[in-house]
């Protein structure tokens, strides 16, 4: 979501015939049928985009892309293949687009999708952070995430690497001091982002082969499983604030926190939950599956549904 737009990308059950479809939020009519509204087809595999100012960076399997935000209007296009999956979108920082998973991270100007610098992370499962001029990358083989590197995203340069920690499945988070590896059997390690030492390790209770989704807010960094296992930890050094158990398949996506409150969205709920307590604070039943992450703009809450009436929903005051 940005200045009254979002921007959903979807597909078939394949994950083929795909398109990005951007929608008009403050439209009297329906936001599809705003003259503000666009759609971009591709063949398959989609990032989710990635949207600065009036410019959207998308990659799938087939290309990398820039569009004009304002119009769907293509401004430049690789030849080659990105990493398409929902979680690889690619980041912006210092003044250098970088995409990549599975495979290269490459370097663009974000002006013309020139090539700057390549990078060989191995093929590790896909997700890219960034903070202060640095781009944190996972690293490993056979699809095997067992690593993480820091590069200068201006130069590509590597700054640390390690590769001595255990599996995991799904992206990394990154705070105001730490950058957060989520491992197998619900491990949380806090890695410092000059060097990559581990500060501090937190848990919560996940089967061997399933990792966490966490995301930071302020100095507490959120935790979630596909199991409805909610945690908060301090992210200074790891201590549980609390903890929440829903009775709920609550799929393993980042967790989404607005102001004072975490939303939650189960297979036919969304939940909203004290970020200070945990608090359980309300819940309400949904006419259609999340097939995707939560966004919140507001006071408003919109999500992308799967079920009898298939669609883009809102949920407000």
């Amino acid at each position: 979501l940005a200045d009254g737009r979002g921007v959903l990308g979807h597909s078939d059950g394949d994950g083929e015939d795909g398109v990005y479809r951007a929608l008009d939020l403050d439209s009297e009519t329906a936001p599809a049928e705003s003259d503000d509204a666009w759609a971009i087809d591709y063949a398959y595999g989609k990032s989710t985009p990635t949207l600065a100012g009036d410019a959207m960076f998308v990659s799938t399997a087939e290309f990398v892309a820039a569009y004009d935000a304002r119009t769907g209007e293509r401004c430049w296009r690789t030849t080659e293949g990105g990493y398409g999956t929902p979680e690889n979108a690619p980041v912006l920082a210092a003044e250098t687009l970088v995409d990549g998973g599975s495979a290269p991270v490459f370097g663009r100007d974000p002006e013309t999708g020139a090539e700057q610098w390549c990078y060989d992370a191995g093929e590790a499962y896909p997700g890219l952070v960034a903070r202060d001029g640095v781009v944190y990358t996972p690293i490993g083989a056979d699809h095997e995430q067992t690593g993480v590197a820091a590069l200068d995203a201006a130069t590509g340069e590597e700054r640390w690497r390690r590769e001595d920690l255990p599996q995991s499945g799904v992206p990394l988070a990154v705070g105001g001091s730490h950058l957060y590896y989520n491992a197998h059997r619900g491990n949380v390690f806090a890695l410092a982002l000059e060097d990559g030492s581990t500060q501090w390790q937190a848990s919560i209770p996940l089967p061997e082969n399933g990792s966490p989704r966490t995301a930071v807010a302020g100095d507490t960094v959120h935790a979630q499983t596909s199991r409805g296992s909610l945690a908060a930890f301090d992210a200074a050094d790891g201590a549980t604030k609390w903890t929440l158990s829903l009775d709920a398949d609550t799929f393993a996506r980042p967790p989404v926190v607005a102001g004072d409150t975490r939303f939650v969205g189960s297979d036919d709920r969304l939940y909203a939950v004290s970020a200070a307590s945990g608090e359980n604070l309300w819940s309400t039943a949904l006419d259609a599956r999340p097939s995707g992450g939560l966004s919140v703009r507001g006071s408003e809450l919109y999500f992308a549904g799967m079920g009898r009436n298939p669609g883009v929903f809102r949920v407000a005051d």
